[in-house]
This record gives structure tokens, sequence and C-alpha cells, in this order.
């Protein structure tokens, strides 16, 4: 009886509950803790406070929820962002398109070969997106974040904890309760992510628990580095 219950208690809070925001419901990149990392990035990104003419890349931008909230609110910078899937990349065009945007465009492109020039931009996201990038193909991720940002730049990523073991667990039988994920999900170690930088060429300098406990057992951590 409790194994039929949960699944209808999982889908209320997803559908419901959890992704009842205007303009984000049914969207591919809608769910409550995805919005979390996208309202703490935001306000990650006002306290770096980076000058308004600023590049700003997003990889793994999605439909551009994210991107295009930014955009608006810093209208003389640039927004670059950049999927794989070609859909979502003509959703975000679309979104930016509705809201009269002139100061983003979107392209598609895997995070392996990002379409951009070396020290590129002031600002790289990664958000609500290395939870889906299989563990042998992280490195490679990360070596182009770091290849696109400049010297002096930031890149901001989240990942989803290991250390709570329920969260590896609820990824290891999602296809039970919810067979409408199609895309792997993945925990990882926040100290295995960041050895995948140059040794020394980066510094931590903020750092948000997303999720109870607010400590290194959060589910969610979002992590902003700097580039030496």
């Amino acid at each position: 009886m409790a194994i039929n219950i949960l699944p209808g208690i999982y889908y209320f809070l997803r559908t419901k509950l959890f992704a009842g925001r205007a303009g984000v419901t049914a969207t591919y990149s809608s769910g409550f803790w995805p919005g979390l990392v996208r309202d703490e990035s935001i306000k990650l990104f006002t306290e770096l406070n980076l000058p308004q003419n600023s590049v700003i890349t997003e990889i793994g931008c999605g439909e551009g929820l994210f991107l295009t909230h930014i955009a608006q609110m810093y209208p003389h910078s640039n927004f670059i962002g950049i999927d794989f899937w070609e859909n979502i990349i003509n959703e975000a065009q679309l979104r930016s398109h509705q809201l009269n945007l002139t100061n983003i465009k979107f392209q598609l492109s895997d995070g392996k070969t990002a379409p951009l020039p070396d020290n590129h931009a002031d600002c790289v996201f990664c958000i609500n997106t290395i939870l889906n990038v299989p563990h042998n193909a992280i490195s490679g991720l990360i070596t182009e974040l770091y290849r696109i940002c400049r010297s002096g730049g930031y890149i901001i990523f989240d990942i989803r904890n290991t250390k709570p073991v329920w969260l590896t667990w609820q990824y290891k039988l999602v296809k039970f309760y919810d067979p409408g994920i199609s895309v792997p999900l993945h925990t990882n170690s926040f100290p295995e992510i960041l050895k995948n930088f140059p040794t020394g060429r980066v510094e931590i300098i903020m750092q948000k628990y997303i999720g109870f406990p607010r400590n290194d057992f959060a589910p969610i951590i979002l992590t902003a580095v700097r580039k030496k």
C-alpha cells in the first residue's frame, strides 16, 4: 500500500508544489531543487558585482530560465547559452525573443567542445548540469569551463553531493518512481570535482549549501571559484 502511495506523493511535490512558478511549470528544467539552484546562483552572481559590460556564459543552459533572468538584470552585458539539445535551445531562443532580449544568444554544442575562444568570459556558469554528466566525462567538461573563463574571472557550478547517502540511492532508483526522467542522474564528491581543475590555478571564493543540513552533508553544493 505504502509503495503505491509514494509515487503519487512524489508527482504532487514535483508538478504542483515544486514547479509552480510562472513560466517554469512543465519545462524540462522545472523542479524544486533546480529552482533553488537558480535562485542561489542569481544571488551569488549579484554578490560578485561584475561590471555591466561583462561577458557571461552558461554551459548546459537548458531553456534559458537562469540566463534570461540575469540578462534582464544586466542589459549592458553579453550572455551566451550553450546546450547540446536542439529542441531545448529552440525553447531558450523563443523565451529570449518573448522577453525582447538583445544581449543574449544561444548556441547548439556539447560541453566538450564549446564554440568559444580561450579566455572569453568573465563568468562561466554550469548549474543543474554536472548531475547529468557521466563521471568519466566530467574532467573534459571542467577543462572547457576553465578554458573559456578569462584569468581573474569566475566559474560557478553546483553538484549533487555524494555525502547524503539517501540522495545517491534516490538517483539510482529514479527509474522505478519517475520513468519520465530520461537523463542520467549522478551524485559527485566535491573534492573529486575540484581535482579536475589545474592544480593551484583556481581559488574558492564562495560556497553555498542548498538543502538540509547547511553543511558538507547538504544535498547540493554551489561553488564559485576564481581563475588565477
